[in-house]
């Protein structure tokens, strides 16, 4: 599998080398990497490189073909894996991140079909490409509201412009025998977005059928939605539907931008229902061109559960490409059997609080 892929690799490259000039092919990525300490996993502290926390780590290849007519085909194949083990990610799929194939045209839009995330990722683009306020471990309770990813297969998915800063988005997924937490049934996804210089608005719905989720790695719960769950299990919980609307907004001023969310997830298992519902407030603030100060502060709720999250980082550049970066978490947590356990750090903690302090390298090619 690895010689396939090293060979795969090579050929992606050579093609991208010998088509520049015909279709614009372009190679790219982003790199990230660092040191993290956690001060309470189960009752210990623990130290690690982690991968893939401020930025996914990713290796992509993109292209474009004028077609003529105002016409042009285009794809993005994207593979996401972590620097220290070189494992490649979800579940070891080659272009897991993204694999996508499609039309665009500057008056009528652009479609796109295969495996590609709903519109809730969205979010996370309220703010220029290269800046972000959150971090992988200051995401929502288990990521359940899909701003960090969540990718559908078979899907087909359609960006229109209106003009005046106004756009509009529309997807739907086919359903198929996909395992894990990829969604068996059918999803529809819908995106509302108006952007000027200043303000960037977006209001997102999404529902998906028949999706399973594993809460227990990542929510610090010993229950869910009438599953017992082992803390820090991989237990699978199946949703018969997971339906998420939400709302975000940006102001930029001079050298100051600020950030407000609003997620509210509806998941329903064949033995329960309920609601997890997230407030994010968010800001970043240039010292200079090349000095950023990112923060947020969130609180969740899901029943009787509660996790409030507080997340800064210091982000300095280096170069147009590559910048190191301080970052701390952390987060409270209460409730009946909970115990608190940030997004991807590696367990939940023996109290209801947890806290991870991160330095890292972030390099874009």
């Amino acid at each position: 599998m690895k010689k396939a892929f090293f060979a795969l690799y090579i050929v992606l490259l050579t093609y991208a080398s010998s088509s520049v000039a015909q279709s614009s092919v372009t190679l790219f990525g982003i790199l990230d990497e660092g040191v993290s300490y956690t001060n309470n996993i189960k009752g210990s502290s623990s130290t690690k490189t982690a991968s893939g926390i401020k930025w996914p780590t990713y290796w992509g290849i993109k292209g474009q073909e004028d077609l003529g007519g105002g016409w042009d085909a285009v794809f993005n194949l994207q593979d996401q894996f972590d620097i220290n083990s070189g494992a490649m990610g979800y579940g070891g799929l080659l272009f897991g991140r993204l694999a996508i194939v499609g039309l665009a045209n500057k008056d009528y839009g652009q479609v796109t079909l295969g495996r590609q995330s709903d519109f809730m990722n969205d979010f996370l683009y309220l703010v220029s490409d290269r800046e972000q306020y959150l971090t992988l471990y200051s995401l929502a309770p288990g990521n359940l509201d899909r701003i960090g990813g969540g990718q559908l297969n078979n899907s087909i998915k359609y960006r229109y412009g209106l003009g005046t800063g106004i756009s509009l988005g529309a997807m739907y997924a086919f359903s198929n025998s996909g395992t894990g937490t990829a969604a068996n049934g059918t999803a529809r996804s819908f995106e509302l977005r108006y952007t000027n210089q200043s303000v960037r608005a977006l209001a997102v719905y999404t529902d998906i059928h028949g999706v399973s989720v594993a809460p227990a790695s990542s929510i610090g719960s010993s229950s869910f939605l009438g599953y017992q769950l082992g803390l820090g299990a991989s237990t699978v919980v199946p949703l018969n539907s997971l339906s998420i609307a939400a709302l975000g907004m940006s102001y930029t001023y001079q050298k100051l931008t600020g950030m407000v969310t609003y997620t509210n997830v509806h998941m329903d298992s064949v033995r329960e229902s309920g609601a997890l519902q997230t407030l994010t407030l968010g800001g970043i603030y240039r010292f200079t061109p090349a000095f950023l100060l990112e923060a947020g502060a969130s609180t969740s709720r899901l029943s009787s559960s509660r996790w409030n999250q507080l997340v800064a980082t210091l982000d300095y550049y280096l170069s147009k490409g590559t910048d190191i970066y301080l970052t701390a978490d952390y987060e409270h947590a209460s409730g009946h059997g909970q115990t608190a356990e940030l997004y991807m750090s590696g367990g939940p903690s023996s109290t209801g609080s947890q806290a991870i302090v991160r330095v890292g390298v972030k390099h874009y090619f």
